[in-house]
């Protein structure tokens, strides 16, 4: 038998663009056309682990039957982009083909061999990402955010909204959202080995802290309900993790005092920080500077704009998909869609990006129609759920769990923001399909 032989030290460099794969995905180093360097980054990456496939695998075992409805909808978007056409199209057709390449590449062999080096990467991946943006915060209280990628602010040049390397704090926190599910899945179990356990704890801390100090108020939402609904299923499938439910409440109750703890002394801080002498303006410039914690929900009669733009962003969404049921307006031309449906005739790039949709499931049916939303979403819910209903009786079983609620959890919140197209939820899915392959051992290598 002729394999190829890879060094497994290599795959640190791996390690290093999942990294940059997910972080960099709202970096703000655009190379134009809408790219970025994250993007190009990943694209070698997807051709690396494809070459190392095409190297040591019978064609046959390129594709798994379990991938058709996926690739049927890759093919889809691909003549459905060709139809409609559009350099934005063109650019996200090709964004969602690496994507999907990347995912469908996790079961090149080597991958499959370096699972559990490939997870624990994934772990310190998600402590760094958490250590980033807990650094940013700290740093913002000296008064350097704007020198640290911070967007928003509660105090202008003090308080920072916790952003991370993204455009701002939703975002941020979709990143660490599913660290903090897997991290909380496996907390206590007896099958991970010491190591791996205690990098868990630490990324399940860590990931809590970065996940307050954005401010991200879905998010926080998301994980009050998470929390137990995991806890509840671990209880159900890990009988041995059972005499652990105590601390998963005394989690659960310390994350709901922190964040509330959290937010009231930031209410305090602006409050302290508006009254100082230095800072003492006019109305204009101290609603310019300052900001309730409840600003945007409508609650205690502050502005209601973060409830009120998304409920707006998702109907026209609906009225876009509902216009396209049948066949789709392609990847990229939704917000183009949007905009038009506003009357706007010749939508300029500013247009477009002030139209963007809202709902990544919708915004495939816009894009794809009925047609592309069943098969996308058949292949999501084929890949993870049936997994969710079996007993995990291994290590590796047991991290392909945490994964598939890593993944539905991510997807989940993201029905909040826009655009199925983001490197970091394609970034998790290709941990957990690394994982789903290496178990199926029906690969074959060449000259076998």
């Amino acid at each position: 038998m002729n394999n190829v032989r890879y060094n497994p030290n290599r795959f640190l460099w791996g390690g290093l663009v999942l990294f940059v794969a997910v972080a960099n995905d709202l970096i703000a180093i655009s190379i134009g056309f809408e790219l970025k360097l994250g993007f190009i980054m990943l694209v070698f990456f997807a051709l690396i682990i494809w070459l190392t496939i095409i190297a040591s695998v019978s064609p046959t075992y390129y594709f798994d039957k379990n991938d058709v409805p996926i690739l049927i909808w890759a093919l889809l978007a691909v003549v459905l982009c060709v139809i409609n056409g559009g350099i934005r199209n063109y650019v996200y057709t090709a964004a969602l083909l690496v994507y999907l390449g990347m995912v469908l590449g996790a079961k090149a062999p080597w991958l499959g061999m370096l699972k559990f080096r490939v997870f624990d990467l994934y772990l310190l991946s998600g402590i760094i990402i958490s250590a980033i943006g807990i650094g940013q915060f700290l740093i913002a209280l000296l008064g350097l955010g704007d020198m640290f990628f911070v967007q928003q602010w509660w105090y202008e040049g003090a308080i920072a909204r916790v952003n991370g390397l993204m455009y701002e704090p939703s975002y941020y926190a979709l990143v660490v959202f599913p660290y903090f599910l897997l991290s909380f899945f496996l907390l206590n179990d007896e099958r991970l080995n010491s190591k791996r356990n205690h990098i868990t704890h630490c990324l399940f801390y860590c990931s809590a802290f970065s996940l307050i100090l954005s401010s991200s108020r879905l998010a926080l939402v998301a994980v009050m309900l998470a929390m137990p609904s995991v806890a509840i299923y671990r209880f159900i499938v890990l009988p041995s993790t059972r005499r652990y439910w105590k601390g998963d409440i005394c989690r659960f109750i310390g994350f709901i005092c922190v964040t509330v703890l959290f937010f009231i002394i930031v209410s305090f801080s602006v409050d302290y920080l508006a009254k100082r002498p230095v800072t003492q303006n006019t109305p204009q410039v101290e609603t310019h500077i300052r900001q309730s914690v409840m600003n945007g929900t409508g609650i205690g009669g502050t502005a209601d704009h973060s409830v009120s733009i998304r409920r707006q962003d998702m109907l026209d969404t609906v009225e876009l998909a509902s216009q396209h049921l049948w066949v789709g307006v392609g990847m990229g031309n939704v917000a183009k869609g949007i905009a038009y449906n506003k009357g706007i005739s010749n939508p300029t790039s500013e247009d477009i990006r002030a139209n963007e949709g809202l709902v990544p499931i919708l915004e495939i049916t816009a894009a794809t129609g009925v047609v592309g939303i069943a098969l996308f979403l058949g292949w999501l819910l084929w890949t993870t759920v049936p997994h969710l209903l079996k007993k995990p009786m291994t290590e590796s079983e047991l991290l392909k769990t945490g994964m598939c609620i890593a993944v539905l959890g991510q997807f989940l919140l993201m029905q909040g923001n826009q655009n199925i197209l983001r490197m970091y939820f394609w970034v998790t899915l290709f941990i957990l399909m690394i994982f789903n392959y290496a178990e199926k051992k029906k690969l074959r290598v060449k000259n076998e």
